[in-house]
């Protein structure tokens, strides 16, 4: 009985598991000017090649960003500030 109840509860468990998982990621990184200063407020912006999707964010104090929520793809990223030339880059 024991036995058969911890094993109902196995399957369980792994089942929530299993529903947790998105199957999204995320593209992270800091934002650095020529001199490795940090570039707080960064305009940050993936858009999704295939599908055209653009997810925007803005780099923090110490120019962290995370662009969250990306599925398997490649993403035009890019990257503008005031005063700062625009830079983008492809991530696969």
């Amino acid at each position: 009985m024991i036995r058969t109840m911890l094993v109902v509860l196995a399957v369980l468990l792994a089942g929530t598991a299993i529903w947790a998982q998105s199957g999204a990621g995320t593209i992270q990184g800091t934002v650095q000017d020529a001199t490795s200063a940090a570039i707080p407020a960064c305009s940050v912006q993936a858009v999704n090649q295939a599908t055209g999707v653009s997810i925007e964010t803005t780099s923090n104090n110490e120019g962290f960003y995370a662009v969250k929520g990306l599925f398997a793809g490649s993403y035009k990223v890019s990257f503008s500030s005031p005063g700062m030339k625009k830079s983008e880059v492809t991530i696969t």
